[in-house]
């Protein structure tokens, strides 16, 4: 069974919105809401400030699950809370790795 027939109701609090098994099936998920859904927010060094519930790795997971199953991925960031250059290149590059293809 593939990740589309496992879908559920989403859970809008974002933790990571979509929620992953050890086995990268998705359990809950809204794929029409996906693309405008998952904004991965802040680089890892501030995650756990600005998404106190959710988790930087899984949320890349998250964009990759959706990546490999041929879905348009579009995520989002917001600058300015102290970030580095250094950080921000680090993290589109993880972006990057997942398969998304748009940023906000």
């Amino acid at each position: 069974m593939n990740m589309m027939s496992n879908l559920g109701k989403a859970n809008h609090g974002h933790p990571d919105w979509l929620t992953l098994s050890s086995s990268r099936t998705a359990r809950t998920a809204q794929v029409d809401r996906l693309l405008n859904q998952l904004n991965l927010g802040t680089v890892r060094r501030l995650y756990s400030l600005a998404r106190t519930q959710a988790s930087f790795g899984r949320s890349l997971s998250v964009l990759q699950v959706a990546a490999d199953q041929g879905l348009r991925v579009k995520t989002g960031l917001m600058l300015g809370m102290g970030e580095t250059p250094e950080e921000i290149e680090a993290t589109l590059v993880a972006i990057l790795a997942t398969g998304c293809r748009y940023l906000t």
